[in-house]
């Protein structure tokens, strides 16, 4: 089950009930404070709690790093930043 919501407390909230009805169900949420997703994870059984910042981040960076980018190379050539991919423990 995918809890996409833009509340927080709401996801959690669902995520809870759903655990509670069917343990054996795969829940994954979105919630905004980072800080709390392993522990939201560990102590109720939540497959995967994700926080969207952090999910968005590389595409800030890239984002920022493109004008840089641009004015360090000629028009002609396309310089590829790295991409780091936001690792998660299920």
């Amino acid at each position: 089950m995918l809890l996409t919501t833009s509340h927080s407390e709401t996801n959690l909230e669902v995520a809870l009930e759903v655990r509670g009805d069917h343990p054996e169900i795969i829940v994954v949420m979105r919630f905004a404070e980072q800080k709390l997703a392993k522990r939201l994870e560990k102590d109720f059984g939540i497959t995967a709690v994700l926080s969207p910042a952090v999910l968005a981040a590389g595409y800030f960076v890239d984002a920022a790093m493109l004008p840089i980018a641009k004015a360090a190379n000629p028009p002609t050539k396309v310089m590829r930043t790295p991409r780091r991919r936001v690792r998660y423990e299920f």
